[in-house]
Protein backbone atom coordinates (compact mmCIF):
# COMPACT_ATOMS: atom_id res chain seq x y z
CA UNK A 1 0.00 0.00 0.00
CA UNK A 2 1.05 3.64 -1.23
CA UNK A 3 2.51 6.03 1.80
CA UNK A 4 -1.31 7.83 1.41
CA UNK A 5 -2.85 4.54 2.15
CA UNK A 6 -1.18 4.25 5.35
CA UNK A 7 -1.73 7.13 6.46
CA UNK A 8 -5.43 7.34 6.17
CA UNK A 9 -5.66 3.28 7.15
CA UNK A 10 -4.11 4.32 10.43
CA UNK A 11 -7.47 6.57 11.11
CA UNK A 12 -8.91 3.42 11.59
CA UNK A 13 -7.75 0.46 12.17
CA UNK A 14 -4.60 -1.95 12.83
CA UNK A 15 -3.48 -4.63 10.79
CA UNK A 16 -1.76 -6.57 13.85
CA UNK A 17 1.75 -5.21 13.78
CA UNK A 18 3.38 -4.67 16.80
CA UNK A 19 6.04 -2.54 17.93
CA UNK A 20 8.27 -3.82 15.52
CA UNK A 21 7.12 -2.03 12.60
CA UNK A 22 5.91 -3.09 9.36
CA UNK A 23 7.91 -1.24 7.08
CA UNK A 24 11.40 0.98 7.43
CA UNK A 25 10.91 4.33 7.00
CA UNK A 26 14.09 7.25 7.83
CA UNK A 27 13.30 9.61 10.67
CA UNK A 28 12.11 12.30 8.35
CA UNK A 29 9.39 9.66 6.96
CA UNK A 30 8.14 9.19 10.33
CA UNK A 31 8.02 12.72 11.19
CA UNK A 32 6.17 13.35 7.62
CA UNK A 33 3.27 11.10 8.58
CA UNK A 34 3.20 12.00 12.17
CA UNK A 35 3.00 15.46 10.90
CA UNK A 36 0.04 14.38 7.91
CA UNK A 37 -1.55 12.71 10.77
CA UNK A 38 -2.01 15.35 13.24
CA UNK A 39 -3.74 17.42 10.55
CA UNK A 40 -5.99 15.10 9.93
CA UNK A 41 -7.79 15.32 12.96
CA UNK A 42 -9.77 12.27 12.64
CA UNK A 43 -12.03 10.76 14.53
CA UNK A 44 -10.73 6.67 14.69
CA UNK A 45 -8.06 5.90 17.13
CA UNK A 46 -4.39 6.82 17.32
CA UNK A 47 -3.33 3.31 18.47
CA UNK A 48 -2.54 1.52 15.31
CA UNK A 49 -1.41 4.33 13.48
CA UNK A 50 1.97 4.46 16.51
CA UNK A 51 1.64 0.71 16.03
CA UNK A 52 2.72 0.98 12.49
CA UNK A 53 5.16 3.70 12.92
CA UNK A 54 7.22 1.14 15.47
CA UNK A 55 9.82 1.20 17.65
CA UNK A 56 12.26 3.19 15.45
CA UNK A 57 9.50 6.06 15.76
CA UNK A 58 10.16 6.77 19.17
CA UNK A 59 13.16 9.48 18.88
CA UNK A 60 11.74 11.11 16.49
CA UNK A 61 8.31 11.22 18.72
CA UNK A 62 10.65 12.38 21.67
CA UNK A 63 12.32 15.14 19.31
CA UNK A 64 9.18 16.55 18.14
CA UNK A 65 7.40 16.66 21.49
CA UNK A 66 10.88 18.87 23.00
CA UNK A 67 10.53 20.44 20.26
CA UNK A 68 6.91 21.86 19.54
CA UNK A 69 5.11 24.95 21.45
CA UNK A 70 1.86 23.97 20.05
CA UNK A 71 -0.95 22.24 22.65
CA UNK A 72 -2.53 20.44 20.36
CA UNK A 73 0.86 18.83 18.91
CA UNK A 74 2.05 18.02 22.86
CA UNK A 75 -0.96 16.42 23.39
CA UNK A 76 -0.92 14.12 20.25
CA UNK A 77 2.65 13.13 20.98
CA UNK A 78 1.97 12.27 24.44
CA UNK A 79 -0.16 9.95 23.63
CA UNK A 80 2.82 8.40 20.90
CA UNK A 81 5.24 8.22 24.21
CA UNK A 82 2.29 6.39 25.90
CA UNK A 83 2.58 3.34 23.37
CA UNK A 84 6.66 2.98 25.05
CA UNK A 85 6.78 1.24 27.87
CA UNK A 86 11.03 2.70 28.07
CA UNK A 87 11.86 4.17 31.29
CA UNK A 88 13.19 7.10 29.84
CA UNK A 89 9.82 8.03 28.56
CA UNK A 90 8.46 7.26 31.53
CA UNK A 91 10.38 9.87 33.05
CA UNK A 92 9.68 12.34 30.99
CA UNK A 93 6.11 12.50 31.18
CA UNK A 94 6.42 11.72 35.21
CA UNK A 95 8.92 15.11 35.29
CA UNK A 96 6.41 17.25 32.68
CA UNK A 97 3.25 16.35 34.61
CA UNK A 98 4.48 17.46 38.00
CA UNK A 99 5.32 20.91 36.23
CA UNK A 100 2.67 21.21 33.69
CA UNK A 101 0.01 23.76 34.52
CA UNK A 102 -2.32 23.33 32.10
CA UNK A 103 -5.18 20.70 33.34
CA UNK A 104 -5.73 19.19 29.82
CA UNK A 105 -2.23 18.66 29.50
CA UNK A 106 -1.43 17.47 32.61
CA UNK A 107 -4.49 14.95 32.58
CA UNK A 108 -2.94 13.46 29.54
CA UNK A 109 0.57 13.15 30.63
CA UNK A 110 -0.55 11.57 33.78
CA UNK A 111 -2.79 9.15 31.82
CA UNK A 112 0.14 8.11 29.05
CA UNK A 113 2.58 7.58 32.68
CA UNK A 114 0.65 5.10 33.89
CA UNK A 115 0.06 3.84 30.51
CA UNK A 116 3.48 3.60 29.73
CA UNK A 117 4.91 2.71 33.01
CA UNK A 118 2.14 -0.03 33.97
CA UNK A 119 2.92 -1.02 37.52
CA UNK A 120 5.78 1.02 38.74
CA UNK A 121 4.03 3.66 37.74
CA UNK A 122 1.61 3.57 41.13
CA UNK A 123 3.29 4.69 43.67
CA UNK A 124 3.41 8.53 41.74
CA UNK A 125 0.14 7.95 40.13
CA UNK A 126 -1.96 7.26 43.35
CA UNK A 127 -0.88 10.52 44.85
CA UNK A 128 -3.00 12.41 42.26
CA UNK A 129 -6.09 10.23 42.75
CA UNK A 130 -6.92 13.09 46.21
CA UNK A 131 -6.33 15.98 43.42
CA UNK A 132 -8.63 18.99 43.45
CA UNK A 133 -9.89 18.67 40.00
CA UNK A 134 -12.23 15.16 39.47
CA UNK A 135 -11.30 15.33 35.60
CA UNK A 136 -7.62 14.42 36.81
CA UNK A 137 -8.94 12.15 39.56
CA UNK A 138 -11.15 10.11 37.03
CA UNK A 139 -8.22 10.38 34.22
CA UNK A 140 -5.84 8.88 36.89
CA UNK A 141 -8.06 6.00 38.53
CA UNK A 142 -9.02 4.89 34.81
CA UNK A 143 -5.64 4.88 33.64
CA UNK A 144 -4.40 2.41 36.97
CA UNK A 145 -7.71 0.27 36.19
CA UNK A 146 -6.53 -0.10 32.56
CA UNK A 147 -2.75 -0.55 32.75
CA UNK A 148 -1.92 -1.68 36.20
CA UNK A 149 -2.19 -5.28 37.08
CA UNK A 150 -5.74 -6.19 39.21
CA UNK A 151 -3.88 -7.62 42.07
CA UNK A 152 -1.92 -4.08 42.66
CA UNK A 153 -4.47 -1.48 41.27
CA UNK A 154 -7.66 -3.24 43.12
CA UNK A 155 -6.63 -2.24 46.57
CA UNK A 156 -6.12 1.29 45.22
CA UNK A 157 -9.29 1.79 43.51
CA UNK A 158 -10.97 0.45 46.48
CA UNK A 159 -10.08 3.28 48.82
CA UNK A 160 -10.54 5.67 46.16
CA UNK A 161 -13.89 4.73 45.43
CA UNK A 162 -14.58 4.60 49.25
CA UNK A 163 -13.67 8.31 49.12
CA UNK A 164 -14.68 9.56 45.81
CA UNK A 165 -17.78 12.24 45.87
CA UNK A 166 -18.22 12.59 42.71
CA UNK A 167 -21.21 10.61 41.50
CA UNK A 168 -20.38 11.07 37.81
CA UNK A 169 -16.50 10.26 38.47
CA UNK A 170 -17.23 6.93 39.85
CA UNK A 171 -19.74 6.00 37.39
CA UNK A 172 -17.03 6.47 34.90
CA UNK A 173 -14.91 3.53 36.43
CA UNK A 174 -17.68 1.70 35.60
CA UNK A 175 -17.43 1.77 31.78
CA UNK A 176 -14.95 0.31 29.83
CA UNK A 177 -13.87 0.02 26.38
CA UNK A 178 -13.80 -3.05 25.15
CA UNK A 179 -12.13 -4.51 21.61
CA UNK A 180 -14.69 -4.30 18.85
CA UNK A 181 -14.58 -6.42 15.60
CA UNK A 182 -13.50 -4.62 12.68
CA UNK A 183 -14.63 -6.35 9.26
CA UNK A 184 -12.66 -5.46 5.82
CA UNK A 185 -13.02 -6.75 2.62
CA UNK A 186 -11.35 -5.79 -1.05
CA UNK A 187 -12.60 -6.78 -3.90
CA UNK A 188 -11.46 -10.33 -4.88
CA UNK A 189 -9.81 -10.91 -1.52
CA UNK A 190 -11.10 -12.80 1.17
CA UNK A 191 -12.46 -11.03 4.47
CA UNK A 192 -10.14 -9.73 7.04
CA UNK A 193 -11.44 -9.43 10.61
CA UNK A 194 -9.23 -7.24 13.02
CA UNK A 195 -9.69 -5.80 16.42
CA UNK A 196 -10.28 -2.01 16.97
CA UNK A 197 -11.24 0.18 20.41
CA UNK A 198 -14.66 0.41 20.66
CA UNK A 199 -17.16 2.11 23.35
CA UNK A 200 -19.44 0.23 24.94
CA UNK A 201 -22.67 -0.87 22.46
CA UNK A 202 -25.61 -2.55 22.44
CA UNK A 203 -27.24 -4.54 19.24
CA UNK A 204 -25.16 -4.26 15.96
CA UNK A 205 -24.48 -2.65 12.67
CA UNK A 206 -26.12 -4.10 10.01
CA UNK A 207 -23.49 -4.71 7.08
CA UNK A 208 -24.36 -2.32 3.54
CA UNK A 209 -26.31 -4.69 0.59
CA UNK A 210 -24.22 -3.51 -2.53
CA UNK A 211 -27.68 -1.52 -3.11
CA UNK A 212 -27.09 0.74 -0.25
CA UNK A 213 -23.58 1.34 -0.49
CA UNK A 214 -24.60 3.53 -3.63
CA UNK A 215 -25.24 7.18 -2.59
CA UNK A 216 -23.77 10.12 -1.10
CA UNK A 217 -20.59 9.69 1.63
CA UNK A 218 -19.25 12.52 3.58
CA UNK A 219 -15.44 11.79 4.10
CA UNK A 220 -11.68 13.26 3.78
CA UNK A 221 -9.22 13.52 1.14
CA UNK A 222 -5.75 12.94 1.98
CA UNK A 223 -3.04 12.71 -0.28
CA UNK A 224 0.32 15.16 -1.92
CA UNK A 225 -1.59 17.24 -3.56
CA UNK A 226 -4.99 17.26 -1.94
CA UNK A 227 -6.20 17.56 1.96
CA UNK A 228 -9.42 18.36 3.39
CA UNK A 229 -13.28 17.51 3.79
CA UNK A 230 -15.07 15.70 -0.01
CA UNK A 231 -18.81 14.85 -1.07
CA UNK A 232 -18.42 11.48 -2.63
CA UNK A 233 -21.05 10.18 -4.80
CA UNK A 234 -20.21 6.34 -4.88
CA UNK A 235 -22.72 4.86 -7.84
CA UNK A 236 -22.40 2.13 -10.32
CA UNK A 237 -22.75 2.04 -13.93
CA UNK A 238 -23.48 -0.64 -16.59
CA UNK A 239 -25.99 -3.45 -16.64
CA UNK A 240 -26.51 -6.29 -14.23
CA UNK A 241 -24.24 -8.55 -16.22
CA UNK A 242 -21.16 -5.81 -15.99
CA UNK A 243 -21.72 -3.23 -12.99
CA UNK A 244 -18.83 -1.02 -12.91
CA UNK A 245 -18.61 1.55 -9.74
CA UNK A 246 -17.57 4.88 -10.40
CA UNK A 247 -17.05 7.57 -7.91
CA UNK A 248 -17.70 11.59 -8.05
CA UNK A 249 -16.08 14.04 -5.78
CA UNK A 250 -17.03 17.31 -4.81
CA UNK A 251 -15.55 20.30 -3.01
CA UNK A 252 -16.94 23.22 -2.36
CA UNK A 253 -16.19 25.61 -4.92
CA UNK A 254 -14.32 23.42 -7.30
CA UNK A 255 -14.85 21.31 -10.26
CA UNK A 256 -16.30 17.80 -10.01
CA UNK A 257 -13.87 15.28 -10.61
CA UNK A 258 -14.88 12.03 -11.74
CA UNK A 259 -13.57 8.60 -11.51
CA UNK A 260 -13.93 5.28 -12.95
CA UNK A 261 -13.57 1.66 -11.83
CA UNK A 262 -10.00 1.23 -13.26
CA UNK A 263 -8.95 4.46 -11.19
CA UNK A 264 -9.37 3.30 -7.87
CA UNK A 265 -9.19 0.38 -5.62
CA UNK A 266 -11.73 0.47 -2.61
CA UNK A 267 -12.55 -0.78 0.65
CA UNK A 268 -15.99 -1.67 2.85
CA UNK A 269 -15.59 -2.33 6.50
CA UNK A 270 -17.81 -1.54 9.48
CA UNK A 271 -17.12 -0.60 13.06
CA UNK A 272 -19.40 -0.76 16.33
CA UNK A 273 -21.32 2.04 14.69
CA UNK A 274 -20.74 3.16 11.44
CA UNK A 275 -19.97 2.42 7.64
CA UNK A 276 -16.71 3.46 6.18
CA UNK A 277 -15.71 3.37 2.46
CA UNK A 278 -11.62 3.46 1.77
CA UNK A 279 -10.84 4.34 -1.86
CA UNK A 280 -7.43 4.72 -3.15
CA UNK A 281 -7.20 7.11 -6.42
CA UNK A 282 -4.07 5.10 -7.82
CA UNK A 283 -2.46 7.74 -10.03
CA UNK A 284 -2.72 10.49 -7.41
CA UNK A 285 -1.67 8.47 -4.72
CA UNK A 286 -4.58 10.13 -2.59
CA UNK A 287 -7.01 8.07 -0.47
CA UNK A 288 -10.73 9.12 0.33
CA UNK A 289 -12.19 7.74 3.61
CA UNK A 290 -15.68 8.29 4.30
CA UNK A 291 -18.53 7.51 6.71
CA UNK A 292 -22.45 6.59 7.25
CA UNK A 293 -23.87 6.23 10.56
CA UNK A 294 -24.92 2.72 10.75
CA UNK A 295 -28.97 1.74 11.54
CA UNK A 296 -29.20 -1.36 14.05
Amino acid sequence: MNRAGRLCVGLLIGWGFGMSGAWALSPEEIRNEIRGQMSLRHPGPSGPFWDRLGAEALPVIRQMYNETTSSYEKSWLIDGLSRFNDPAVGEILRADAEKEQNAILKKKLLSAYVQSQGDASLEFAEQHLSSSDPHIRKAVAIAIRDHVSAEKAGPVLARFKSNEKEPWVLRSLDVKSDPGLLKLKRPGQAELTVEVASTPHTGSVKALSEKELAGEWGGIESGPNRTGKVKIIFSQVGDSNSKKWKVELTVSKKAKRTYNHTDFEWSYFQTARDHWLEIRLKKEDTVLLARKPGKK
